[in-house]
């Protein structure tokens, strides 16, 4: 029987993607069948073009409805709580269903903010590895994070002139670092997920799969032997176009024709992600350093901004 991998991922821009890029890597260079997973509003808007014998989709429960009255206003802490419950015991359905069909999983491959499947993984005596979908030198900085740099970090958060020395990497400043280490960060309550993401790393001791490659971040890599074992299964980039997620409405038409029109590489691409809130003061700053550049550009933008 060929092994059977199920990764699972947030149901968010940024998870979505390298996940199933990951997805489909196993499912083309190896003998396994690979089931990805995600909540079923996200796997809706998921481009199911790619069509592999051994890659299939299946969803779990969200736990939440944005157009419920009771749930539209509560926390996004709330949500999360909601979420990390109806997922989880989802998965547990899911992975016991498989089985059922006569399609074990043999590995569940979890990704940032989901310790819970860790949990469901051992329940059922199952291998987990984590698959980090940032740089390793950003898993660097959150470990030593929650493993005696708290106060450095802190200090350096506060203060911009300070320098942060951490083990493999080079000297850091403020900005260099995660904007949830910020006390002003809409999205700082995630750290909390992040501490129980790193407690569950050191009780379980999975393998961490790293979108990296070793040549790019060798000192980071190097600096972590010994403590996790850190692997590069990167660059997770799409080489096609035949899979991928884009969750948000937006018509393409206009902004295609607009750049047909254009030169090769000469429109510059700007965007912070999905989740980041740019200041009006950054949001002028960089207008007004994109007008003076003269180059024709695209940013995408939340509508609120």
């Amino acid at each position: 029987m060929l092994p059977h991998f199920l990764l699972v991922t947030s149901p968010l821009q940024g998870h979505i993607n390298p996940t199933i890029q990951l997805a489909k890597r196993i499912a083309d260079t190896s003998a396994a069948h690979v089931t990805f997973v995600t909540t079923a509003t996200a796997l809706h808007r998921i481009n199911h073009n790619h069509h592999h014998p051994f890659l299939t989709h299946a969803a779990i429960l969200e736990g939440y409805d944005e157009n419920d009255a009771n749930t539209a206003s509560d926390s996004p802490t709330q949500k999360m709580i909601r979420y990390n419950l109806a997922a989880s015991k989802s998965l547990l359905e899911l992975v016991n269903s498989l089985s059922d069909q006569g399609r074990p999983v043999t590995c569940i491959i979890y990704t940032l903010l989901l310790s819970w499947a860790a949990d469901v993984a051992c329940q059922l005596g199952i291998t987990s590895a984590f698959f980090w979908i940032q740089p390793a030198a950003v898993f660097s900085v959150y470990y030593h994070y929650f493993h005696g740099y708290k106060e450095r970090i802190e200090s350096c958060v506060n203060d911009p002139e300070l320098s942060l020395n951490l083990p493999g990497l080079p000297p850091l400043a403020s900005r260099d670092l995660p904007s949830f280490f910020f006390p002003n960060d809409p999205y700082s309550f995630i750290l909390t997920s992040f501490e129980e993401q790193f407690k569950t790393i050191e009780i379980t001791k999975p393998k961490v799969l790293v979108n990296t490659f070793n040549a790019l971040e060798s000192d980071v890599m190097k600096s972590m032997d010994g403590v996790v074992e850190l692997i590069g299964v990167g660059p997770m980039v799409p080489s096609d176009n035949t899979v991928g997620a884009d969750l948000f409405d937006g018509d393409v038409k206009d902004y295609k024709k607009w750049l047909d029109a254009k030169p090769p590489r000469s429109v510059v691409y700007v965007s912070f992600g999905s989740l980041a809130l740019l200041q009006k003061k950054q949001l002028e700053e960089i207008t007004k350093g994109l007008m003076e550049s003269g180059r024709p550009f695209l940013w995408v933008l939340r509508k609120a901004q």
